[in-house]
Order: C-alpha cells, then structure tokens, then sequence
C-alpha cells in the first residue's frame, strides 16, 4: 500500500483524482508489479526501477487546498495580483484569498506573467496592460475567468442544491458528474453542458432562476451604441455578449455566472451601468460571432512584444525529473507549432528534434542516464513495455495541451546506441474542416468538387510521408452529405475524430489489418469508404472492386505525381480493365514552407532561376519572388505555417482508353497535359510569383 500510495503522488496527479478510478488503480497496480519484476531481476530498489520508468519517486503533489509550499516561492502575492488585476487594496486581498498560487503555478501562462512581473515590464496591473505586454487574452481570460482561481459568484454548494430542487439533475447523476469532472480536471457544472449531460437550455433556465436574472431575447440587429458601448477585446475573449442598451445601461448577455473580479472590472471598463441576462452557450455563441462580425476593428490594436528566436526548454527543467522533462518539451512543441518530436540516440547520451514546418531543429541534449529515463517515461505514456528495448513498437496517447486536445502517436525503435523515439503530434483544430481552406486555386478547386460529385469511382491523394494527403481527403469527406449516406473509414491510426464517419482503426497484433478491416467495413452497407493507405496487392485489389460495385473510395498512394498512380496500381497486378473502370481522379501534392510576411524582402530573379522556373523569355507582370529573412514572428526562420501545391489528374475517356491500352506513364502525363493539366511545378510556379513562399522551397521540394 505504501508503493501504491508513493506512486499516486508521483504520477503527476492529485490523489484526489485517483480515489474511485478503477482505471487509474489499474495502472496502477500494473506498473508497481512491473516495477517490482525488474527490481528482483535486477537487484534494485523499487524506487530505482520507477525512476528509470521517468517517475520521481521524491515527489510530494500538495492538495489543491494547501496554501503555496517552499518550492513555489516564486510566485507572490504581488503575481497573484497582477494576473487578477483588483481595482482596490481590498479587492487584492480577496482575490489572493479566492486564488488557489499552487494551481496558478501549474499555468505555463501564469508562469510568463510571473517572469514579466521581475523584469519589470508591467508598468499597470490592470488587464489592459497584460495585454499590452504580449500576454495572450486567451491568457488572461483563464486565469481570470476560471473557476478553478477565483470565487464564482455563484457558490457552487448553494446552486447544487437549487440544481437538485429544480431537478437539473438527480442526486445519483450528481454523484456521477462529480466522478468525470474530477477525472476530467474541469468544473463541474461546465463539464456536464460541455459532455451533454444537461442541456444549455436547462442550464440556462435553472442559472436564471437561481440568481433572479431574465432570460435573454434574441436580438433582431445590434444598436450602433451596444457595438461600441464595450471593449471588442471584452466580447472575443469572455463569456459575454451586449445586446442592447437602454439609456446609460448596458444589457450583457452572459451564459453562466461571471467571477465577481470580471463583473467588477468590465463595470470599470465601461463606465457605467450593466444589466445582465442569461443565455444559453449555443445563443451566447452565435450572438457573439454576429456581434464580432458587425463591430468596428479596434483602431490601435496592442503591440506585440519580441519573441524569442526559437524555443528555448528553461534549464531549469532539466535539474528535475524525467516526468517534468517530458511536459516541458510537449509543451513547448505545441507553443513552437511543432509537428514530431524526435528523441535520438548517441553515443554518450541523446538529443531532441522538432519538426517545425517540415524542417527539423534541434532543441537540446541530454546526457545517457536522463535520456533513458525520458524515453522510459513516454514509453509509459504510451503504454508500451517499458523492459522489451529490442523491438519497435507503437504507442498512442491523447492528452491536452496549452488547452489544445492532441493526439499523439509515438513509435520506438532500437538503434545501435540505444532507442530511438518519434512523436507525432496531431492537433484536431488544426486539421482542415473544407476544401476551400486548403489553399487550392480556383481551377482545383472546381475540379475536386466535380469529382467528389461522380457517383462512384475511386479518388486518390498521392505524395511523400507529411505531405497533407490524410488532410485533403478529410476536407473531401466533409463535401458530402454524411446525414442520409453511411461514410465509413479504415485508417492507421485514426488521426482525427469526424462527426458523421465511422472509424476503424487497424491493430496489427491481433490480426486486424486493412485487408479484415475492408472485408468487416464492407459488410456494413457503406456509400462512402476512406482507406487509410493502398499498401499491399490485396488491399488495392479489394479497394478497386469496391469502386467498381457503385462506392465512392477515397485513398492514398505514394507516387510523386498524379499521373504516376496508374503505374503504382500496376505494380499491384490488377488488371488494366480494373483501374479503367475505378479511378476517376487523382490528386497529388506537396507542402512548402510558406514565407513570413513580416519579414520577407524582394528576390531579383537571375537567369538560373528562370530556368529553374521554366521561364523562357520576360517574367509575367505581377510575378514577384520574395527570400525568408527571419523575424520574432517565425522564430527567426523566414517562415510561418506551411502551403499546399497541388496538382489534380481528372481521368476522362480518352485516358481510360489510354490505361485499357496499357500505354506507358509518359505517354498518359504527355495526354493530360495537353488536356490542360496543371502540373506541381506549375501551381509551385504561381505559389512563389504570389510571394506565398520562396525559391529555395521550389529548389528543394519540387525539383524534380
């Protein structure tokens, strides 16, 4: 019971959020029997065998009600009160006696206000001049806003009891909801509106009566006085919208209880009186996008500070454990925008790689005893076999980040100086919902859709590994009419959840492959199916007769262009009357960086890069070249976020005749081409003209 009790407070949890988790007291157990096999083998200590799995055995995880220990000495009253901004003396008080320093010093945001707060740079307490100094509104709103850090207006033991008496819900669901919000990290009541347990409509009703407030109507338009009566800054970033004034008072609508230090300080902000009503989150949301969209832009937006030139890990953090290591680093990928971490081996220890818009950067070194338990530890998040150090394997974590939900695929393999880890992060938000957000150009764009359309038929992205193809053909499946047709996918792994799809995921260890998982999908009746990825000749076989029995299939290939699928399913031994009658279209495309418009500077083309281009004889008016400088903005690289290029091979009746004729993949591209095909070259050619990115990412990525 003691191990099991030291290793609740070292997995980096409250244990409060353990007592009752049946799945939490598994792993528990499972990982104290784990640790007590390896130290009979071994000869060491329990506690040396869960440090080397990345736990600090050492680690005393205060409650959540414990006021701020020695170790969290650095964060002052004085921060406290700079991140709630208090009007008064006496609001100060009460808001550090409302603030809870030990959780506001689990916030990386809090953090950066505490660093500012030394050096000085805050002149004003006030919001505003957070704001003004670069801390995000995002920011501020939680650590304002958030019920975790000050005191609700509404106490939250006097509104359950209203919540039970207006039969909002029913004592044995409360006790249910307490449970998932503790696993969960998040407020009660948010967390049941949020999972839909209770209805926002309900919600709404029960808030309103409990605090006497109406409930908000609709309003038909905004009055120009309610647009300008409140900071547009107030509106994005809080839960509150104004929806209409009356003489010098405003009516805000707001969605639940606002903290008495919000109220107090948008009371301030204004100027004058405010009435509020309730609304429903679904209301609050659409008003507020209606709102946003009809207010003036805010004349002086605030300055944005410089940024670093990189990411750079606090050194800090590497005096500490594997476990405090591995969040740093996680933490700083999603702040850094990074794609995959790379944890690689050498001889005398490892060092850390992120993939920043396709290009590695490395982040840091660490010695062989350290590297080790870092790996361990992902490897424990990832539910791998912390012991087995001779075979790949495959893990698979969800977590949320910086407030981001992110999926995380983590692959090991062995390596001569020891195990190689790669992480790929895949962050739901950032995944395309529509095509007209994937950059195509107008003449793609209208081919995919009138591909999309064709009733049957096979559609296939091709490109490298990273190149977007998973992306656009989510952006396909969106296109469709997913209420009254049953759209299926089989995919390694599910990258990103799509509401109206039904997802499989292969798992190769019991034999559930994309060869099962097609055969299984197939017997559900489907009209539309994604498969993951063409890799083998029974996959492409099964694939193609799908298409041909009245489905639309969407899949992926890796060719280097589009024309080159044909050879690739050729290369599968399936018949040329097979891939006449099933492919319809194929896109391929590529990512390049694109430049940072904060810092890019004019390119004078030469006569090599007009060759390089295709140029033969004057550049086209309007086409101006751009070279990445380097900026606070993108990190000091020259660039920011990534570009597609793309090129889209509709397949008509003289390429069918062409494929049933079994003609070379030359002769298929030189036929398309004249048909008006726009090469890779060619939209990388206008991409660059249109100053999106630079020559070097032609150079490198499309020469050839």
């Amino acid at each position: 019971m003691k191990g099991l009790e030291r290793l609740r407070q070292v997995m980096g949890r409250p244990v409060s959020t353990l007592w009752g988790d049946e799945a939490g007291d598994r792993q528990v157990e499972e990982l104290m029997a784990q640790a007590r096999r390896d130290a009979k083998n071994s000869g060491r200590s329990v506690e040396q065998v869960l440090a080397t799995y990345g736990f600090d055995v050492d680690a005393q995880v205060a409650p959540t009600s414990s006021p701020p220990s020695a170790s969290l000495s650095h964060v002052r009253d004085d921060d406290v009160i700079a991140a709630l901004a208090p009007r008064t003396p006496e609001d100060a008080r009460l808001a550090i006696r409302a603030a809870n320093p030990v959780a506001l010093a689990d916030r990386a945001c809090f953090l950066g206000l505490v660093a500012l707060s030394a050096r000085g740079d805050i002149e004003s307490n006030g919001v505003q001049g957070l704001l003004a100094h670069g801390v995000s509104p995002e920011d501020v709103a939680a650590l304002v806003a958030c019920e975790r850090y000050t005191e609700p207006v509404v106490g939250e033991f006097e509104f359950t009891d209203h919540a039970l008496g207006e039969r909002l819900v029913r004592f044995r669901e409360l006790h249910e909801l307490r449970a998932e919000a503790r696993v969960a990290g998040a407020a009660l009541w948010s967390h049941a509106v949020a999972k839909g347990r209770i209805s926002p409509e309900d919600w709404r009703d029960t808030v309103s009566t409990y605090v006497d407030l109406p409930i908000a109507k609709a309003p038909s338009r905004f009055s120009k006085a309610s647009l300008s009566s409140i900071h547009r800054g107030w509106v994005a970033h809080f839960d509150m919208v104004p929806i209409r004034t009356r003489k010098d008072t405003v009516v805000v609508a707001v969605a639940g209880t606002l903290p008495q230090a919000i109220a107090d300080r948008l009371e301030t902000a204004h100027g004058g009186r405010i009435s509020y009503q309730i609304a429903s989150t679904d209301q609050l949301d659409g008003w507020r996008q209606r709102w946003l969209d009809a207010a003036p832009e805010d004349a002086a937006p605030a300055p944005i500070p410089p940024a670093p030139s990189a990411w750079v890990l606090d050194p800090a953090v590497l005096k500490r454990s594997a476990v405090h290591i591995v969040d740093a680093l996680l933490s700083g990928a999603v702040q850094a925008r990074a794609t995959d971490l790379h944890f690689e081996p050498g001889e005398q220890g490892g060092r850390v790689r992120f993939r920043i818009d396709g290009t590695c950067q490395e982040i840091l070194e660490l010695p062989r005893k350290k590297y080790d338990e870092v790996v361990s530890r992902i490897k424990v998040m990832g539910d791998m076999d912390v012991t087995e150090r001779r075979l790949p394997q495959d893990g698979h974590i969800r977590l949320e980040l910086d407030g981001v939900n992110q999926n995380v695929r983590i692959a090991s393999v062995p390596a001569s100086t020891g195990e190689k880890v790669a992480l790929r992060l895949a962050d739901t938000n950032r995944v395309s919902a529509n095509l007209d957000s994937l950059g195509l150009s107008d003449h793609h764009l209208g081919l995919l859709r009138e591909l999309i359309e064709r009733p049957f038929g096979m559609i296939l992205a091709t490109g490298p590994v990273g190149s977007g193809k998973t992306t656009s053909l989510y952006s396909c499946l969106s296109e469709l009419d997913r209420e009254n047709e049953n759209v299926m996918s089989i995919e390694d792994p599910v990258e990103v959840d799509l509401e109206g799809v039904t997802q499989l995921e292969v798992n190769y260890t019991i034999g559930f492959d994309f060869v099962a998982g097609l055969r299984a999908l197939l017997r559900q009746d489907p009209n539309v199916i994604l498969v993951g990825e063409i890799r083998d000749e029974e996959t492409a076989r099964i694939t193609v007769r799908a298409s041909m029995t009245g489905l639309r299939v969407f899949s992926t290939l890796h060719t280097n262009d589009s024309t080159g699928a044909v050879t690739a399913l050729r290369n599968f031994h399936l018949s040329s009357h097979l891939l006449a009658s099933s492919i319809q279209g194929v896109v391929a495309q590529r990512l390049l960086r694109r430049l940072c418009p904060h810092c890019r500077q004019a390119h004078k083309l030469t006569d090599a890069d007009k060759a390089l281009l295709g140029m033969s004889g004057r550049v086209p008016a309007g086409f101006k070249a751009y070279d990445p400088v380097g900026c606070a903005h993108c990190l000091g690289t020259g660039y920011r976020g990534r570009v597609g290029i793309f090129e889209i091979f509709p397949v008509d009746r003289t390429i069918r005749e062409m494929v049933l004729d079994e003609a070379s993949e030359g002769a298929i591209r030189d036929r398309a081409i004249a048909d008006g095909l726009v090469s890779l070259q060619d939209d990388g050619r206008t991409k660059v003209g249109a100053g999106l990115t630079s020559l070097a990412e032609f150079r490198r990525v499309l020469n050839f």
